[in-house]
């Protein structure tokens, strides 16, 4: 038979005891909002600190099994070992039975989502057509929560890939807008070169009589009597 109990003691990890999901007004929920925004942000960065070419690159299979060893404490937070009594092989929360039946002399199991991802993905998966009816009834009845604690886990590593890529796209925003202000006075200058070509072939290889060279000069220089004074 497969393991009978679910408890697994897990590292402590210190968490703030404000409520962040929880509110009062809007004026609350933006507070909160943009709490988590800035947490949200400074794991981001620890992120891309501690896991080589994160975001851009696939996670290496250590660093991700690490973050997941983080999730599953929340997770185990969010949803907490049941205690299920054994009953035919079926898995039945103790909380849904009858006085009677609670009563009764059952064999009773408390599983949660350690005891559920405790078993490898070659293991668990022998568990579907295994003639042991009661492994398999296992499988029917918690893998749903197996897939789903899975998503939980891509979708928080996708947070943090959508906000570490939001991070360097705004670092990288920053530092071209830099750029474009300190070369601002070499863009004019290029751009009278450019005038002062285009004016010349206008006028010499297609007699554009708008294409006045001697007016362009003089434009230029009223603007740059002006413009290199600053």
């Amino acid at each position: 038979m497969a393991k009978s109990n679910a408890n697994t003691s897990a590292s402590a990890i210190q968490t703030n005891s404000v409520e962040l999901d929880s509110f009062v007004s809007l004026r609350d929920l933006g507070y909160k909002q943009a709490r988590v925004s800035g947490i949200l942000e400074s794991q981001a960065k620890y992120a891309m600190d501690k896991i080589p070419n994160f975001p851009f690159e696939k996670m290496e299979k250590k660093y991700r099994d690490e973050l997941s060893q983080g999730y599953q404490l929340r997770y185990s937070e969010m949803y907490p070992n049941t205690e299920y009594a054994i009953i035919d092989g079926n898995y039945l929360p103790v909380s849904e039975l009858s006085e009677e039946s609670k009563d009764a002399k059952l064999e009773k199991v408390t599983i949660g989502i350690d005891y559920i991802m405790s078993f490898s993905t070659q293991q668990w998966g022998s568990f579907r057509t295994s003639k042991d009816p009661q492994l398999a009834k296992l499988w029917v009845r918690f893998n749903p929560r197996r897939i789903a604690f899975s998503d939980y886990c891509t979708r928080r590593i996708g947070d943090l890939v959508t906000k570490a890529k939001s991070l360097i796209a705004e670092s990288e925003g920053k530092s071209q807008n830099r750029t474009a202000t300190k070369a601002f006075g070499d863009y004019v200058s290029e751009s009278f070169e450019t005038f002062k070509t285009r004016c010349k072939t206008a006028h010499i290889q297609r007699g554009d009589v708008t294409a006045n060279t001697k007016l362009l000069d003089e434009a230029i220089a009223a603007f740059n009597a002006v413009w290199l004074k600053g």
